[in-house]
């Protein structure tokens, strides 16, 4: 069961990731500012990690995940790159005997195109994807203990399974140049899985930092 604490401390990590780009183009001036954020050089290539608060439907509240990602700049404002993410998370218990363990390790390209016509500090995009995901779906129950045993419950599995489902992602965000080499990103991303039979689509909100090579 989900303490208070960790919801606290996941809520706080979301807010960090989220604000924190803000808060950089803060001490630079603000949105008001005169400085315009430069131009993505095509040719070149960045490597970043991020950290994600991933909301999955048909399970209860959130996961923090984490990834890491690699582009490819073919013009000043439009990437190609590569994804891979990774989240746990133990929700949909109907009682206290059952529990619901999801896994999900996703690998995906996308197509990031920068809107290059505002004067802002700030690089705002938005992204499309092609995903594949590895789910692995672990349903496990418990035998009470009965009257007269001691009170431990017997743990068994009853059901694990994994499969690999096709998805498409669709997001929108920011990127912030802190200087020629670093790049802080916030983003909003939804990750629609193709099959309807499998009800695991998420919203995931992520911030993160890109390294050019």
């Amino acid at each position: 069961m989900r303490t208070l604490s960790t919801v606290n401390r996941k809520v706080s990590l979301l807010f960090l990731s989220c604000t924190l780009p803000l808060s950089a183009i803060a001490q630079d001036g603000g949105l008001g500012a005169t400085r315009r954020a430069p131009a993505v050089e095509a040719n070149t290539m960045q490597l970043g990690a991020r950290v994600a608060y991933t909301n999955i439907s048909q399970l209860e509240g959130g996961t923090m995940g984490i990834g890491a990602i690699w582009e490819y700049a073919v013009a000043d404002n439009l990437l190609f790159g590569v994804t891979l993410d990774h989240w746990r998370e133990n929700g949909g218990a109907a009682d206290l005997y059952h529990t619901l363990e999801v896994t999900d390790t996703v690998l995906g390209g996308h197509a990031r195109m920068l809107f290059t016509q505002f004067d802002l500090p700030v690089r705002p995009y938005g992204l499309l994807g092609i995903t594949t995901h590895r789910l692995t779906v672990k349903d496990s129950r418990a035998i009470p203990p009965t009257e007269g045993q001691p009170r431990v419950a017997q743990r068994v599995d009853v059901n694990s399974d994994t499969a690999a489902e096709l998805g498409v992602d669709l997001g929108v965000g920011v990127s912030y140049p802190v200087n020629e080499k670093v790049d802080l990103t916030a983003e909003i991303k939804w990750r629609n899985i193709l099959d309807d039979s499998v009800k695991y689509d998420q919203l995931a909100f992520t911030g993160g930092v890109g390294y050019l090579l």
